[in-house]
Formats: structure tokens, C-alpha cells, sequence
């Protein structure tokens, strides 16, 4: 970061002269506690992701130190978004960190259970329901807890901590120049299917189907700007994408999908709960509302970021602090190879755990070695397991390999 912005919420509209009269210095303030986001890889198909990712970007933007520190257990295609501000945290970087008088606050999404990395100040951001898709439904007391909608931050008792970036991409997703014949519906039920493992039901006949990663954002945008209604079975960023498109959208109400999460920040205009005539036809009447509306998040983003800023910042300069926080087997250095990444993870995990243990060793050569040898085989499909019985082994699919004495000296 080369400066702190005086102004968050009109940063995006400031003129360059302007910002130039109020800066003293271009060096960063060094008192800011910084943010380390425990979470996955960019991925365009999940909006929980996209908002992880977009909250850090932000916070850079704004003059914070934010940073990703990888959950390695997560299969991943990609760790970060080229067009978003994103650093991996490195091993440089969190050695500054503890050198100097400031304490991480840690930001781990809703589904993740405990404190992976021992921090001292922890935030869990709630994108669903606690327990909706796994994880916790409870949290320590010493959390704080912020949510994607008011409806989430009500339920957990912090009402006032709501934090709703704008995850959709207008440019793709929106009325288009003129309107189109729409003809014909389009059905999703990600979630409702691959998570629930639940059966669709109330649909019409060649209803096209749309799912996490076909077809592409634009194709999408244009089979919306196509079709008369969408049907969705779950509470999801793919039914906003279409009603921004001014395609309704008629949810189908079960027992994993009682109510919206962001019906008070959204609205229901150009939705139909459940698939009755009278429905259909408000959730018609209105969608041409949804794009005007949904413009109207991104300053109000802004203005709760900034309360997100405040609130966490105070907590970590009061809170105590127990003991160096643990992200060292997570930084920017422990991350697999494009090659290793692919891999399923049962072969992959292997690997990481062999990794962390000899992480203070990585400047032996020879223990690299014996790691980049644990690679290939898992590249190969032949390695089953690394395991320990008072030294190093690795079960090679019915064939044992040892670590030579000299190995086991220095491990």
C-alpha cells in the first residue's frame, strides 16, 4: 500500500489532485493490524468465495493490510484472481508481523470449524446460515461474527454487523441494449442436488439447465436476457444474475429453502415464492426494478466496511495477546505446485503434511529431495500414504520406501 485513504466510501470517485493535498507521506501507517482471510482459492462459480476474495481486495484499496492465507484442504483451480488485489501471505510477511506491535485479525468463513491458526482476534464472516452448509452453529464468545445479510447478523445476535459486498459483475449480467423474444425456462439447483442431494421437482418440460460452471457468465447472461422465468431451488447469486438480467425467477420452496437470506437488502422484486399464478406474474410486473435497485449496494458496501474496519480494529488493539499466531503452514511457501494442485486431495495431503513437518528444514537438500520424490510419486498415482513408525516411510502401493539413515538423521 503506498498511502492511506482519507475518505473510504467516495475513494472510487476521488480526483487524483484531491487525494494529493491530503497526503503527508507516502509510506504506509505501520500501526494497522492486519487481516489475514483463512479461506479458499478464487472461484467464479461459488459467490462465497467471490466475496471472501472481494473483501480483501477492498480492504487494500482502502489503505488496510489484507491477505489470503490459503486452506490447503480445499481442492482449488486457481489461488487468487489476477484482477484483484489479493497477496498470499508470505513467511516474510508474517515475520513482520510479529516483529511489530500489531495483532492479525483472522477472518475465517461460517463453515470452518475452530482456530486453525491460534489467532488472538477472530472474525468468522457468515454468508448462510450457521450449519446450513456444515460447520459450527455456535461460535466462542470472544468472536465477533459479521454477515452477508441482516437477516444472518439478527439471527447470531450482531445485528449492527452486516457486511454485503456486491459480487456480481453488471458489465456481464444485465437488461442488455434492447429486449429480447424470451421463450422457454432455465432451472438451477446446484446446492439442493449435489449438497442436499435432494430431487428437483415442478418443473416444466425442456427446461434448460444451468449449473456452477456451464454455461460461461456471458453465455449465461444471454440465455437470462432469453428466457422467461428461472427456477431455483436454493437461495443463490445465480438468481440475482438472472433477475438483473430482467429474467423472473420462481423459487421453489423446500425444506433446505424456507426463506431469503437478503429479502430486506434486495428485496422481492422479479421473484416468485413458489410457482402460483399470482407470484409469476408480480415477480414479472417487477424485475425491471431489480437492476436499479441492486446499483444502490455498492455505496451502502462501502459504509459498512468502513463500520467493519472500526469494529475489528478496536477489538484487536484491547485484545490480549496469548501467543504467535500458527500460519506459518499455510503461507505463500507451502503451496503446491500447478501440477500437485490438480491432484485429488487424498494424494495431495500426504505431501502437505510431510511438508509442514519439515518445514524448518527446507534448506536441507537432501530432505527436498525425498519431498520432490513424495511429488512425483503422487503425480504418478503410486503413493498411497506417508507415515511414521520412529522414522519416515511412504507406502508406494504395496511397496514400502525408507528414508536412508542419513535422511532420517536429519529429519
Amino acid at each position: 500500500m503506498l498511502y492511506r485513504l482519507p475518505e473510504r466510501p467516495s475513494v472510487v470517485m476521488m480526483d487524483h489532485l484531491e487525494l494529493t493535498k491530503e497526503l503527508t507521506t507516502l509510506l504506509p501507517e505501520t500501526d494497522r493490524h492486519p487481516y489475514y482471510f483463512f479461506g479458499p482459492g478464487y472461484s467464479r462459480a461459488s459467490a462465497g468465495h467471490r466475496a471472501f476474495h472481494l473483501l480483501i481486495h477492498w480492504l487494500n484499496k482502502l489503505g488496510e493490510h489484507a491477505f489470503l492465507v490459503p486452506n490447503l484442504a480445499e481442492p482449488v483451480d486457481v489461488w487468487t484472481n489476477p484482477d484483484l488485489l489479493t497477496p498470499i501471505l508470505t513467511r516474510q510477511a508474517l515475520e513482520h508481523h510479529q516483529q511489530s506491535n500489531v495483532l492479525p485479525i483472522v477472518v475465517y468463513p461460517e463453515v470452518l470449524t475452530g482456530n486453525p491458526l491460534q489467532a488472538d482476534v477472530v472474525v468468522r464472516y457468515l454468508a448462510n446460515f450457521p450449519g446450513a452448509l456444515g460447520g459450527p452453529t455456535e461460535f466462542d464468545a470472544s468472536d465477533v461474527l459479521f454477515s452477508y445479510s441482516s437477516l444472518i447478523a439478527s439471527r447470531v445476535g450482531f445485528p449492527d454487523n452486516v457486511l454485503m459486498p456486491p459480487v456480481i459483475d453488471t458489465g456481464i449480467f444485465n437488461p442488455g441494449p434492447q429486449p429480447l423474444d424470451r421463450r422457454g425456462c432455465c432451472a438451477y439447483f446446484g446446492k439442493y442436488v449435489d449438497y442436499y442431494k435432494a430431487t428437483p421437482f415442478g418443473l416444466p418440460d425442456n427446461c434448460a439447465i444451468i449449473t456452477r460452471t456451464s454455461p460461461t457468465p456471458a453465455q449465461m447472461a444471454d440465455i437470462f436476457r432469453r428466457s422467461e422465468a428461472l427456477y431455483c431451488f436454493e437461495d443463490t447469486a445465480v438468481a440475482l444474475e438472472a433477475t438483473l438480467c430482467g429474467c423472473p425467477v420462481i423459487c421453489m420452496p423446500n425444506e433446505h429453502f424456507k426463506r431469503l437470506i437478503a429479502g430486506e437488502e434486495l428485496g422481492t422484486d422479479g421473484l416468485a415464492w413458489g410457482d402460483t399464478p399470482d407470484e409469476v406474474a408480480r415477480a414479472r410486473a417487477t424485475v425491471g426494478n431489480v437492476f436499479g435497485r441492486y446499483q444502490k449496494t455498492i455505496p451502502r458496501f462501502f459504509t459498512q466496511l468502513e463500520h467493519f474496519v472500526s469494529v475489528t480494529q478496536e477489538h484487536a488493539s484491547t485484545a490480549a495477546r496469548t501467543s504467535a499466531i500458527h500460519a506459518e503452514d499455510y503461507s505463500w511457501e507451502m503451496l503446491p505446485s500447478r501440477e500437485l494442485a490438480k491432484l485429488p486431495q487424498d494424494q495431495v495431503n500426504p505431501v502437505f503434511r510431510l511438508r509442514r513437518y519439515l518445514g524448518e528444514l527446507r534448506r536441507e537438500k537432501d530432505v527436498f529431495r525425498l519431498i520432490e520424490s513424495i511429488a512425483r510419486w503422487a503425480l504418478r498415482g503410486k503413493i498411497c500414504g506417508v507415515g511414521w513408525d520412529g522414522h519416515l516411510f511412504i507406502d508406494l502401493r504395496g511397496k514400502s520406501k525408507t528414508a536412508t539413515s542419513e535422511q532420517r538423521g536429519k529429519i
